[in-house]
């Protein structure tokens, strides 16, 4: 009787994580399906907005260096901001804080940044 119980249970956890996992938001991958977000011209919830989020993601990891023997935080974030005129541009201006003391260190590994525009239909990367 108590491994039915136990049977039952663990079924009925794993149904149930199966439905948050499936939850989870669809993230878009870099530079892929921005057509519609070129497109756009003004903001459906604020018509005087001069630039939009359209999307910000961020995921953290603990990892471990075997080679200084110690654990780091690897930070990664996917933003996509969309200017809609010439007063958005400060809107692409970002700063990413590095932390600095006598014994810690930040360091930024590697940052990507694209711009596109929608030139005769045609997507360009600049």
């Amino acid at each position: 009787m108590k491994s039915f119980i136990s049977a039952l249970l663990l079924s009925f956890s794993l149904f149930y994580c199966q439905n948050l996992i499936a939850q989870l938001p669809k993230i878009p991958k870099y530079g892929k399906d921005i057509e519609n977000d070129l497109k756009m011209n003004t903001c459906a919830m604020d018509s005087s907005a001069h630039a939009v989020v359209l999307f910000d993601n961020g995921s953290s990891i603990i990892k471990y260096n075997t080679q200084q023997g110690g654990f780091y935080v690897e930070i990664n974030r996917h933003t996509r901001i969309k200017i809609l005129d010439k007063d958005g541009l400060e809107y692409a201006n970002i700063s990413i804080p590095i932390y600095r003391s006598s014994n810690l260190e930040e360091q930024l590994g590697s940052f990507k940044a694209v711009t596109y525009n929608l030139k005769d239909g045609k997507i360009e990367k600049v």
